[in-house]
């Protein structure tokens, strides 16, 4: 994005300035298209100063791989960076999580909501996900989790001071080990029944 940028300190302005660029992102978003994935990428870019012009450069393998398009169509919704900013303030005014830690299977973090609330994780969503909420008390209790617009995980957080703990599980494992077990534990009584039997018959199988 190109765009004249304003200095705060002497006033002079820098015109056509490179204010926000990007590669991962779209070069993600093309791979996706390719692979055929089913899904709809949303991202954002937050320049500094008054967008003049948003310059889009590829290469000609971009546009197609084996007759196949490999980028799609873009659209492009402009806000205001003074809405942006306002929602900036009322999120830290404790309108948001806080003292976020995220690992591989598992994310911790707390809110102190003034009442229950909509909370939009960063998240795919999947089956596999469950919320645990910690009150002030002590008191733990499971929130439901919802799939929302974007495909983003997103669960209802209660009001007052909470600890959360956001884990991953393969959905059905737990269902599933037990069926293993309950099959090997018939396995290993089938073969001692069978074992017994066979002693049991050789038994009262009279000599020649």
């Amino acid at each position: 994005m190109i765009s004249d940028v304003t200095d705060e300190t002497t006033g002079e302005v820098h015109q056509n300035q490179v204010t926000a660029y990007d590669y991962e992102t779209l070069e993600s978003y093309r791979a996706h298209h390719i692979s055929g994935a089913a899904r709809a990428d949303v991202f954002g870019f937050y320049p500094v100063g008054k967008v003049k012009a948003i310059c889009f450069n590829a290469k000609s393998s971009d546009y197609s791989v084996d007759s196949t398009a490999a980028i799609p169509s873009f659209s492009v919704a402009v806000g205001s960076r003074k809405d942006y900013e306002a929602f900036y303030d009322y999120a830290a005014q404790g309108n948001n999580i806080t003292n976020c830690r995220y690992s591989t299977d598992m994310a911790t973090f707390d809110s102190s909501f003034d009442h229950s609330r909509l909370v939009a994780t960063t998240l795919g969503y999947d089956a596999g996900w469950k919320v645990y909420a910690t009150t002030a008390s002590g008191e733990s209790t499971q929130c439901p989790t919802f799939k929302l617009d974007g495909g983003f995980v997103g669960f209802v957080a209660p009001a007052g001071e909470v600890h959360y703990t956001m884990k991953y599980q393969t959905p059905y494992l737990k269902e599933g080990a037990i069926m293993a077990s309950v099959a090997v534990l018939g396995l290993a009584a089938y073969t001692i029944g069978r074992f017994l039997y066979s002693v049991h018959k050789e038994k009262k199988t009279p000599e020649a």
